[in-house]
């Protein structure tokens, strides 16, 4: 039975009817994170809770879970609507600038004369930004879903713009390294936020809808790759790719932190303390 119970627990939903209680008393909705370590009583019409955790430090560890918790209960389908629209442009600059970034890396390499790093430098940075989501997902635990957003848009940008600038082979592989992290970050922490605000009955059909950009990408980033390279230069595509990177990925941001602040007014996510 206590397995039974505990495997009961591990299935309730991050959002869930379960999960907001009403406190009447104190005239706001306040939602427990863990609907399972929570006892409600009412007397007169007054309701009081009661939390039975006694780790407060790992309480205060997710404060990011608890931002993502409050977020989701103040969306509006037409926010909604626009948040999704910013995440399709992000996943399209984000495709579109590996399409352009994998079609030009050849030319790269043998600038400096190192055709043969071409799979080293892959495989390295693809190994790292693999490992490297374990971490990034216990920062936006911690932090949140904008800030861990932020933080992989700015890694990558790093990445772009030492591309751009580079004067060895050295630098180019650290700072394919630096973007494929971001990127790869970035990538993870979307779908996470896909999963946050989509049913379980609508989810396979909101992934589908954040990838398709593949689709266009796909015939579309070698041509101007080859345009760079023939009428401009690699590292004017790698600038190109840094700026509208960066332009693209700031409005799911804002979308994201007004969604915080308008928690905060309301009283469903706490003020951070100053």
């Amino acid at each position: 039975m206590p397995n039974e119970m505990e495997d009961a627990n591990s299935r309730v939903p991050l959002i869930s009817a379960e999960a907001s209680v009403p406190i009447h008393a104190y005239g706001s909705t306040l939602t427990p994170k863990d609907p399972a370590n929570v006892s409600i009583s009412e007397t007169d019409d007054n309701i009081t809770m009661a939390s039975h955790s006694d780790d407060n430090d790992e309480d205060a560890a997710q404060a990011g879970v608890q931002q993502a918790d409050a977020i989701n209960l103040v969306w509006t389908r037409s926010t909604l609507i626009v948040a999704y629209f910013f995440i399709f442009l992000c996943s399209f600059a984000s495709a579109l600038q590996w399409q352009i970034i994998s079609n030009l890396t050849p030319y790269v390499t043998s600038e400096f004369s190192s055709h043969s790093l071409i799979p080293t430098i892959g495989i390295v940075a693809s190994i790292l930004s693999g490992v490297l989501k374990l971490p990034i997902s216990k920062i936006i635990d911690a932090w949140g879903r904008p800030q861990g957003l932020a933080a992989t848009v700015v890694l990558a940008t790093i990445g772009l713009i030492l591309m751009a600038a580079c004067t060895n082979i050295r630098t180019y592989a650290a700072a394919q390294v630096f973007y494929q992290i971001g990127l790869s970050g970035f990538s993870y922490i979307l779908s996470i936020i896909i999963a946050d605000t989509s049913s379980l009955k609508n989810r396979a059909l909101a992934f589908a809808f954040s990838t398709s950009p593949s689709l266009i990408t796909t015939f579309i980033g070698p041509p101007i790759a080859k345009w760079f390279y023939k009428y401009s230069s690699w590292r004017w595509a790698f600038g190109f790719s840094s700026i509208s990177f960066f332009l693209f990925s700031l409005p799911i941001f804002v979308v994201l932190m007004n969604n915080a602040r308008k928690a905060e007014k309301l009283g469903v996510l706490p003020a951070p303390p100053t």
